[in-house]
């Protein structure tokens, strides 16, 4: 078969044996991909020498958006400092200041590099505030290890927000239950779910069948105490239709398909990916421009909307996709999670559904204070109560002053 647009549109020579030397045997007009944010960067950077448009569903680390450096990239699942701007909105919106950040991130001397958690620990950090307080954990941390991180966040903050697995959050949870961090309706916690919001919604992750009644229990009251951030999941009939014919696919080559069973959203990111640059890339053509000029296709797909197959879509000046977020809050009556606000990355705004509430850990009827009454290590009831002392004092020994004149005055 013929590739006319190969013939129209030739490759230029000084990368056609560039890409032999790679072991191509034709020369692509964008890359797809890759998912992994230490194999992104050399290729985006390569990119831009080759004048290839880049599309991932990943690079959401805020390097990324240095496009000085990464001109040719496009990023179609937004960024960390999304997430971390989402977050910083909830947090002005209750009046919180300070917070404890807890992340996953890999040992030390592994060739994985730092985690997930960890590039999305350091954009909330960040967002929220140097002087707040943060710790790292990896997968060998133990529960009493886990005690005393919390313990350790509980004299710098209320507010603990976590980015972790989600056997992880429920260990952290239990131990919170532990030191009495969920009954004093002092704290509260958010867990980061960075990619999906399928595995909460209408869920019980508080529940674990290999483990005690006792504990299931406990966990059940320490997730009143947690709100959940995560990806806004599309809700639209094109994206429902979407998504059947995607496992219908899928049960071609599985049997463990199911109706229930969710989309990967890295699915649903690079078919919006491909249509984005086939709009750019018709565009481009019509105004007389060569679909080998990656910097031009590139330019198009940046600082625009478009209809997707996940709603409506827009695209920053960078070339990332503005992503919204829901916040998930425990129903403690049906034990499972359900959304009660959006936010809503292109006005930046929080937006909370009809008739949804905060169901706040202890009784509270509203949000903890960012301070506790006492401080955070309790030094303003203890400076408090040595000034009462001392008053007292001082008032006993002026009554026992006055006494004496009274006495020597009754006396004469």
């Amino acid at each position: 078969m013929v590739d006319k647009a190969a013939i129209i549109y030739p490759c230029p020579k000084r990368l056609s044996q560039k890409f032999l030397h790679f072991g191509f045997t034709f020369c692509p007009y964008v890359f797809l991909g890759p998912v992994n944010d230490y194999v992104v960067a050399p290729i985006a950077r390569y990119a831009d020498k080759w004048n290839i448009p880049v599309i991932t569903a990943r690079a959401q680390v805020s390097m990324f958006s240095r496009k000085e450096l990464y001109r040719m990239l496009t990023r179609m699942m937004g960024s960390y400092n999304m997430l971390a701007d989402a977050i910083k909105m909830i947090m002005t919106l209750f009046h919180w200041s300070h917070a404890a950040v807890l992340f996953h991130n890999n040992e030390d001397n592994s060739v994985k590099g730092h985690a997930k958690c960890y590039f999305a620990g350091a954009a909330i950090f960040q967002a929220i505030g140097r002087e707040s307080y943060h710790h790292s954990m990896n997968s060998t941390i133990t529960y009493n290890n886990l005690k005393n991180v919390l313990l350790a966040a509980s004299k710098e903050a209320r507010v603990i927000i976590i980015c972790a697995e989600k056997t992880i959050v429920r260990e952290i949870l239990l131990a919170a239950e532990e030191l009495n961090m969920i009954d004093n309706g002092e704290y509260v916690f958010f867990s980061v779910e960075l990619y999906s919001s399928f595995k909460f919604i209408g869920s019980k992750p508080w529940f674990d069948a290999n483990d005690t009644d006792d504990r299931n229990a406990r966990a059940k009251k320490a997730f009143s105490a947690l709100l959940v951030v995560t990806p806004k999941m599309p809700d639209s009939e094109k994206y429902r239709n979407f998504s059947m014919k995607v496992k219908e696919r899928a049960r071609e080559y599985s049997t463990n398909i199911s109706d229930n069973t969710p989309v990967s959203p890295f699915v649903t990111a690079f078919y919006d990916g491909i249509l984005l640059y086939a709009i750019a890339l018709n565009e481009t053509i019509e105004s007389g421009g060569s679909p080998r000029d990656g910097l031009a296709v590139t330019q198009r797909m940046t600082n625009r909307s478009f209809e997707g197959v996940t709603g409506y879509i827009f695209m920053d000046e960078n070339g990332t996709r503005l992503i919204d977020f829901s916040l998930l809050d425990l129903n403690p009556n049906s034990g499972e999670f359900h959304i009660v606000a959006h936010y809503i990355n292109a006005n930046k705004s929080l937006e909370f559904l009809p008739k949804a509430q905060i169901h706040w850990s202890g009784g509270r009827q509203d949000a903890p204070p960012d301070t506790p009454e006492c401080g955070f290590d309790g030094s303003l009831c203890a400076d408090y109560d040595k000034l009462m002392f001392w008053v007292l004092v001082g008032l006993a020994f002026w009554a026992m002053v006055a006494s004496m004149v009274i006495s020597i005055v009754i006396y004469r």
